[in-house]
C-alpha cells in the first residue's frame, strides 16, 4: 500500500516539473518576440487577369472574414492600390477591382491581405498584361473583296476577306436612301453583307473591332476606313419566275430541247428549235416587269458546234407588256440589235474563240429601254448560213426590276 502511494506521488511530481520547465523555455523563447505572438491574414491563393485598354481587372477569393483591405502593388511596389472589403462580404465571394491609367506593359503584381489590427498576409504573386496604342497600330481592317450597288432597287451586296484572328466583327456606317446616316454593325461571321436601304451612288466607312484576348474587357479598334460608291450593276433577275410562251408562229422544241433549259443554270442542255427556217421566233414571259440593262448568251459548247452550224449569229430581241395573241409584232417595241462575236477571223476555231464562248457573250441595252415582262427573241442568222433551225444553251437577264 506504501509501495502504490510513493508511486502516485512520484508522478505528480514528475508533472510539476515538466510544466515549470516548460513554462520557463516559452517564457525565455517570448523575449525574442517583444511585439508578441506574429498572426497571418490568408494568403491570396491566385488572381485573374482581364487585359484591357491601359486598364486591367483582377478578381480572387475572399478566405478570411477578418480581412479589411487588400494592397496591390507592381513596379517594385513604386506603384500601388489599395482594396477595401465590405463588411458584408461572405466567405467565397469574388472582389474585384480594376486599375486604370496604366502604361501598356507586361506586369509582375503582388498582392498581400490586411485586418484591422494591420495584421497581414504572405505576399501573392501574379502576372498581367495591358494594351493599348501600341497594340492598336498593329491592327488592320477587314478588306473589302467587291461592293456592288443594284441600280434601281437600293440594294448593296459587300463581300468581306477572311477576318484576322481576334477580330470580333465591322461597324461600317453608310448613308440611307432617305439621306440617314446608318451605324451597322457586323458579326465577325458575317461575309457578305446586304443593305436594302442603301443611297445610291455614296460611299461608306467601316472599321475593325478587336478583342486581344478572349477575356480582355476592352474593345480596339481600327482606324476608319473610307470606301467610295459601291459599283452600279443591276440585279439578275429571278430566273425560277420564268415561263415558256407559244405565240402563233413561235418554233417548237426538238430533240427533248425544250424552251425551259434556256434558265435551268445548265449551259450543257438548251433549247433547240424545229427546222422552220428563218427568221426563228421564241417568247418568255420574265415574271416580272423590269427595265432590261444585260443579256448573257451561252452557244453550244461543243468543238464542232461553237461558233458553227445553229448557234446564233444575228438575232434581235423584241419587248412587250401585253403581247397580241395572234403573235403579231404589233404590241412589241424592239429593244436590241445583237450580234454574236468571234476573236478569231476566219473560218477555223480558236483556243481564243472556245474561252469567249465559253463565258457567254455579253449584250447591253440601250438606257432608254423601255420597262417590259415579255420578250421575244427574233433570229435572223445562224453561224452557218443555211441552217434551218438554231440552238441556244443558257441566257441570264439583268436590269432593274419594276414594282
Amino acid at each position: 500500500m506504501k509501495k502504490r502511494l510513493l508511486t502516485k506521488l512520484s508522478f505528480c511530481f514528475l508533472i510539476i516539473l515538466v510544466y515549470q520547465y516548460g513554462c520557463t523555455e516559452f517564457d525565455d523563447f517570448k523575449k525574442y518576440i517583444p511585439d508578441g505572438e506574429i498572426i497571418y491574414t490568408s494568403k491570396v491563393d491566385s488572381v485573374m487577369t482581364y487585359p484591357g485598354n491601359n486598364r486591367i481587372k483582377l478578381s480572387w477569393i475572399n478566405k478570411d472574414l477578418r480581412i479589411s483591405k487588400y494592397v496591390i502593388s507592381w513596379n517594385n511596389n513604386q506603384d500601388y492600390v489599395s482594396v477595401n472589403v465590405d463588411e458584408s462580404l461572405s466567405i467565397k465571394d469574388t472582389i474585384s477591382t480594376f486599375i486604370s491609367d496604366i502604361e501598356e506593359s507586361d506586369y509582375e503584381f503582388t498582392i498581400i491581405s490586411y485586418d484591422n489590427d494591420n495584421n497581414k498576409s504572405v505576399k501573392s504573386f501574379f502576372s498581367g498584361k495591358v494594351y493599348g496604342e501600341n497594340y492598336r497600330k498593329t491592327l488592320m481592317n477587314r478588306g473589302v473583296k467587291i461592293a456592288k450597288t443594284f441600280v434601281g432597287s437600293n440594294l448593296t451586296n459587300i463581300e468581306w476577306h477572311n477576318p484576322s484572328p481576334n477580330e470580333v466583327g465591322i461597324e461600317m456606317i453608310y448613308t440611307s436612301h432617305n439621306d440617314v446616316e446608318v451605324t451597322k454593325y457586323l458579326p465577325q461571321t458575317e461575309s457578305i453583307t446586304s443593305i436594302t436601304d442603301y443611297k445610291e451612288g455614296t460611299p461608306f466607312k467601316f472599321r475593325t473591332l478587336y478583342l486581344p484576348e478572349p477575356i480582355a474587357i476592352d474593345t480596339f479598334y481600327t482606324d476608319y476606313e473610307i470606301y467610295e460608291a459601291p459599283t452600279l450593276t443591276y440585279q439578275q433577275l429571278d430566273k425560277s419566275k420564268f415561263r415558256a410562251v407559244f405565240l402563233p408562229g413561235d418554233a417548237n422544241d426538238a430533240w427533248g430541247w425544250v424552251l425551259s433549259n434556256l434558265w435551268d443554270n445548265n449551259v450543257g442542255t438548251g433549247f433547240h428549235t424545229s427546222d422552220l427556217g428563218m427568221p426563228i421566233f421564241f417568247t418568255i414571259d420574265l415574271g416580272v416587269n423590269a427595265i432590261l440593262r444585260e443579256i448573257r448568251t451561252w452557244q453550244r459548247l461543243d468543238y464542232d458546234q461553237v461558233y458553227q452550224r445553229g448557234n446564233i449569229k444575228n438575232f434581235e430581241i423584241w419587248g412587250s407588256n401585253n403581247p397580241s395573241i395572234d403573235g403579231s409584232f404589233d404590241s412589241w417595241t424592239k429593244l436590241i440589235d445583237c450580234t454574236s462575236y468571234k476573236p478569231s477571223s476566219g473560218t477555223g476555231i480558236t483556243e481564243e474563240d472556245v474561252t469567249y464562248a465559253s463565258a457567254g457573250e455579253l449584250y447591253v441595252f440601250p438606257l432608254e429601254t423601255p420597262s417590259i415582262r415579255y420578250i421575244r427573241f427574233k433570229i435572223l442568222e445562224a453561224w452557218w448560213p443555211d441552217m434551218k433551225y438554231v440552238n441556244v444553251m443558257e441566257l441570264d437577264l439583268k436590269g432593274i426590276l419594276i414594282e
